[in-house]
């Protein structure tokens, strides 16, 4: 028998924009919100206080820094002498067994008995401080006549943390692939891997605060792309920065939200759209220091939405009276740390660090000879993963910081439930708002009965702008007895009816009623896709708006949990043969995984079948070399510091869930590094 499941256009309606409209219909509410809130600010008081507020909510964005400062534990590796300058190979530790290698350039001619220092921060080029773009800014730096330390950012250069020595390769990509893959274990944690970006730059600042011929009180930064980042974040969370040129990178967070574009691991700060974090904050917070944005005026961080950021950071530097010091240069180039981009950087750490006219002319490219590996290379293997016998990498330290913030887990309330799948604000509308039932009806009229099955198709609202489809089975036998009802959540929603079609006829024919529905995005409402991205790859569709949702303070599982809360009251509503008094679910993939949340919060759930689902964070967070296919969809931020999959299991009992044939997290044949129970200790 045919149920007509699979990818027929069942709505009257298309849904193909609807998740993607309703995310920036919230978001644009949570920038409205934003921006009248600084309109407000007129003093330097009010400034401030502001500045402290922001400072604030990005350290507890990102979960956080180390307690301790410990032990550098600094070495020169080797130096080697140029015309006019020498360049130090040194290695650190911003944490125990955590190493980063640098580039140390020290002009010969140093100026004054304490000089100023720039430090250089890596974009997503993989051999890092030895790029050759990177190379070139560093030069002309120390030509000018600063100190410049130029440090690898994890997962690049010399630091690829899934290097395998017997090899020398790595498992992944350098850069993006790497900080995706642990990134994505730090959000389980409640935290973000640009917790451990920003420690590593703030340890930097005290390993040039050691050497007697800094001065610690003018010390600079830069970076472009991903460096741009980083510098942006050094200057919200370190004071010490005195003058900063944060390159190709900032912009305005709602024209970059509405663009579709995707951001790395360490830009998807959680809450900061909700909590009004912009990229006009992290120069708010920086002022009145001395500031250059470099921009690139066909990048795909538009101009147009750092031309905004500027403008509405200037504002704050006009009322704490240097708006002199915040200032902008764009070059006619696409997405790079320029030639022009470097002059106007010299330039500038000239004026502002070194108090010497800006009049430095610039050099071409071919007038900055590209270093050699051996020159760049600060570890004899080429990798601190070779180097140094117990090396942690973040996958470690990620799990020391969890393991820090499970002291006061306990068995989950369903508030606690509704709290971490951030819709606690959206239950009390089940019961203040009907789901307004737009139709109850067959696909087709001489389709509403076939063999003695009586089939409706059901197209209600979830939310205001959140429109949802389900189709709902009974015998004809049945009319008349309330018969029992189940609930059947595909992971690809209605358009996966094929792979559910067999579960559904076993049930009709055994006496049940089901209901087989899409959530939001999923199914008939699946979105256009909104970049040039595969939608399930890194940077697709569903990349994209999971991280938005995780920006606005929300994520994906609770809002497709309550959207099965909003089915059952759907359902409650068509009253009749309808018996939502004892409901089973039956959830596949991902959506065992919302059936599962759904359950928690819904005690009319009375159990189910849970089948290919996850079968806990805290595996995902124990698998190095877990391989997932879109993981983003199933992040909840922060779940494993309150509760994990087994534990909603544990609180929901006598209720019965059977879990089948669980997701595997790492496929046959990929072998993790054995990690010790102490690792790290």
């Amino acid at each position: 028998m045919d149920l007509m499941l699979g990818p027929a256009p069942w709505s009257n309606y298309s849904l193909k924009a609807q998740l993607f409209d309703s995310v920036k219909a919230e978001a644009d509410a949570m920038f409205a919100a934003t921006e009248a809130r600084k309109a407000a600010i007129s003093s330097p008081e009010e400034a401030r206080r502001y500045q402290q507020e922001k400072r604030r909510l990005f350290l507890e964005a990102i979960g956080g820094l180390p307690e301790e400062r410990t032990d550098l534990c600094p070495v020169t590796t080797g130096v080697t002498q140029r015309d006019g300058y020498r360049i130090e190979k040194v290695v650190f530790q911003s944490q125990p067994h955590f190493h980063i290698p640098g580039l140390l350039y020290v002009p010969d001619q140093l100026r004054e008995a304490k000089n100023p220092a720039v430090i250089f921060v890596c974009g997503h080029g993989s051999p890092a401080k030895a790029y050759e773009t990177y190379q070139r800014v560093c030069q002309e730096l120390v030509r000018a006549g600063m100190v410049v330390f130029a440090i690898d950012p994890v997962g690049q250069g010399e630091r690829q943390q899934y290097y395998i020595p017997e090899g020398g390769y790595s498992r992944f990509s350098f850069g993006v692939p790497e900080h995706t893959q642990y990134g994505l274990q730090c959000m389980l944690t409640g935290s973000s891997v640009a917790r451990y970006f920003v420690w590593d730059m703030m340890r930097a600042v005290d390993y040039l605060a050691t050497l007697p011929f800094v001065d610690s009180t003018r010390i600079g930064m830069t970076g472009s792309s991903g460096g741009g980042t980083q510098t942006s974040y050094a200057m919200i969370a370190d004071e010490r920065i005195a003058a900063a040129v944060p390159g190709t990178y900032l912009t305005d967070r709602e024209l970059y939200l509405h663009s579709g574009q995707g951001h790395d691991a360490e830009q998807n700060l959680f809450e900061s759209i909700s909590r009004g974090i912009g990229y006009d904050d992290f120069l708010i917070a920086f002022a009145p220091k001395p500031l250059l944005v470099g921009s690139a005026r066909f990048d795909f961080f538009h101009l147009k939405g750092t031309q905004k950021c500027l403008a509405s950071a200037r504002r704050f530097y006009r009322i704490l009276g240097q708006e002199e010091h915040c200032a902008l240069a764009i070059a006619d180039t696409p997405h790079a740390y320029s030639p022009a981009l470097r002059k106007a950087a010299v330039n500038f750490f000239l004026q502002h660090l070194c108090g010497m006219p800006p009049t430095h002319p610039g050099y071409p490219n071919d007038a900055l000879p590209l270093e050699p590996r051996e020159v760049t290379t600060c570890c004899a293997t080429g990798n601190v993963m070779a180097e140094f016998p117990g090396e942690r990498t973040i996958f470690d330290l990620n799990r020391e910081y969890l393991r820090l913030q499970q002291s006061e887990r306990k068995t989950p309330t369903p508030e606690d439930v509704a709290k971490v799948l951030c819709i606690a604000d959206k239950l009390p509308m089940r019961a203040a708002s009907t789901c307004r039932i737009e139709t109850v009806h067959p696909a087709d009229a001489d389709l509403c009965e076939f063999n003695g099955v009586i089939r409706k198709r059901v197209e209600y609202f979830a939310e205001d702008d959140v429109f949802l489809t389900g189709i709902y089975y009974q015998e004809r036998r049945t009319q008349g007895t309330r018969p029992p009802l189940w609930l059947i959540v595909p992971e690809e929603g209605l358009t996966d009816g094929p792979a559910v079609q067999a579960r559904v006829l076993d049930l009709i024919w055994n006496g049940n009623a089901v209901f087989v529905c899409d959530v939001r995005g999923v199914g008939v409402g699946t979105p256009h896709p909104i970049n040039t991205v595969s939608p399930k790859e890194q940077y697709g569709t569903e990349f994209v708006i999971a991280y938005d949702y995780l920006m606005m303070g929300r994520n994906l599982p609770g809002l497709r949990a309550f959207d099965l809360l909003r089915a059952i009251d759907c359902l409650a509503e068509m009253g009749g043969d309808v018996n939502t008094g004892s409901i089973s679910i039956h959830g596949y993939g991902l959506g065992a995984l919302y059936a599962l949340f759904a359950a928690a919060l819904e005690p009319r759930i009375a159990g189910g079948i849970l089948e290919g689902m996850l079968p806990s964070y805290q595996a995902i967070v124990d698998s190095e070399l877990y391989q997932l296919t879109c993981p983003e969809r199933m992040i909840v931020h922060g779940i494993l510091r309150h509760f994990d999959i087994p534990d909603l299991l544990q609180a929901m009992a006598p209720r019965r869930f059977e879990v089948k044939n669980p997701l595997t997290i790492i496929p046959a044949g990929a072998a993790a590094r054995p990690v010790a129970d102490d690792r790290g200790a």
